[in-house]
């Protein structure tokens, strides 16, 4: 694995912690108001399964081709509306939102120059291969 490649991978390991850092310490935050009582016990379980929720589709998302920044926003706003009901969710989402806006201006960028560096590497190298092998015929099995 090149030396580019590892920057890679490690880039898209801190940018998931990034975005996941601001929903895991409200969730950490919140943790002795949901064990309070037995009753607060189904607030920690509804707001654990949002919090695994919601990393489990940035993980999808960091698989394919990200969807950004929408797809949290339209929840966040939704969840506000129903405050009422959903003010956890609301809570969790907006963290959500806040993560995934700092990723998207402190690294995604860099993340997909990286990757294109990478990908413009391979095809060069190709490339003076392929050269190399059209000089060697014509000069006799020299460079």
């Amino acid at each position: 694995m090149t030396k580019q490649k590892i920057k890679l991978y490690a880039l898209y390991l801190v940018s998931f912690l990034i975005s996941a850092a601001p929903l895991a310490v409200t969730f950490a935050i919140n943790f002795d108001k949901y064990t309070a009582t037995v009753a607060e016990t189904v607030k920690l379980t509804v707001g654990g399964t949002i919090v695994l929720a919601l990393l489990f589709l940035k993980a999808i998302g960091r698989l394919s081709a990200p969807k950004g920044i929408v797809g949290p926003l339209i929840a966040f706003l939704l969840s506000v509306l129903l405050s009422a009901i959903l003010q956890d969710l609301a809570l969790l989402l907006g963290m959500y939102l806040l993560g995934e806006a700092i990723d998207i201006i402190c690294l995604r960028w860099y993340i997909k120059k990286l990757d294109e560096d990478i990908k413009i590497g391979k095809t060069a190298n190709a490339t003076a291969k392929q050269v190399e092998e059209v000089i060697k015929r014509y000069n006799g099995g020299r460079v």
